[in-house]
C-alpha cells in the first residue's frame, strides 16, 4: 500500500520502519516498509478486518483478546535508550527522562487550553496538580506504539494479522500504553482478557494514567 506523506513525517517513518523490523523479528504481525521516498511510504499488505468491526463469536473474541495481550507483551520486551518521541530516523528518545516527556507534553496542552480561554487559572493549577500524580518510571525505556485501538488491530482467519499505525510510537513505561488500551477497549471484561494474555502490569499505575 501506497500512502501520501508530508515531509515533516518522513523521519517518523523511518522510526517506525524500524520499530516494525523489530517487532517482526519478535514474531509480531506487522506491515514492513517496502519503500520511503519523497512524500510516501509504502508498506506491505496486512488482510484482515478491524477487530472492533469483526463478525465473531464471544468465544472467538476472548482468544483474540488474550492473543493481542501475548503479542503486546512481546511488543514492550523491545527496548530503546531516551524518552519520548524518537529522534530522527532512529529509535531513540528525545528526551533524558520519562518524567520530562510528560511534563513537556502536558504543558504544552495547559499553556494552549489556557492561551484559548478554554482554562483558567485555577483550573490550570489543579491540573498541574494532577500531573505529579502521574507515575514516576526509572530505567530503561520500552518502546511504546502509543496507538493502541481495535481498529489497529487486523483480523484474519480466526487470528490477529496485523498491528497497525505505529506512527505515534514512542519510548517510554510500557503501561503508558496499557493506559491508553484500558480507555480504548470499552468493555471491561475484554480489558482483563487482554490482560490475562499480557500478564503481570501494576494496575494502580495503569489507572493512573
Amino acid at each position: 500500500m501506497r500512502f501520501p506523506i508530508q515531509p515533516v513525517y518522513i523521519k517518523r517513518l523511518h522510526a517506525v520502519a524500524e520499530l516494525n523490523r523489530e517487532w517482526h523479528k519478535r514474531g509480531v504481525p506487522v506491515p514492513l516498509t517496502v519503500a520511503i521516498g519523497n512524500g510516501f511510504s509504502i508498506e506491505q499488505f496486512r488482510e484482515g478486518v478491524p477487530l472492533n468491526h469483526s463478525s465473531i463469536s464471544e468465544t472467538q473474541r476472548r482468544a483474540l483478546m488474550v492473543e493481542w495481550g501475548k503479542l503486546l507483551r512481546r511488543m514492550h520486551g523491545l527496548k530503546a535508550h531516551g524518552y519520548g518521541r524518537p529522534r530522527g530516523k532512529t529509535l531513540k528518545g528525545r528526551h533524558v527522562t520519562w518524567d520530562a516527556f510528560l511534563q513537556n507534553g502536558w504543558n504544552s496542552i495547559l499553556q494552549n487550553l489556557s492561551q484559548k480561554n478554554i482554562l483558567g487559572k485555577r483550573e490550570v493549577e489543579a491540573l498541574k496538580i494532577m500531573f505529579r500524580e502521574f507515575p514516576q518510571h526509572k530505567g530503561k525505556g520500552s518502546v511504546l506504539h502509543g496507538d493502541l485501538y481495535p481498529s489497529h488491530v487486523l483480523v484474519h482467519g480466526g487470528r490477529i494479522n496485523g498491528i497497525i499505525d505505529a506512527a505515534d510510537l514512542l519510548i517510554g513505561d510500557r503501561l503508558f500504553d496499557l493506559g491508553i488500551l484500558r480507555t480504548a477497549v470499552r468493555d471491561k471484561k475484554h480489558f482483563e482478557q487482554i490482560m490475562q494474555g499480557y500478564g503481570n502490569a501494576d494496575r494502580r499505575k495503569i489507572d493512573k494514567y
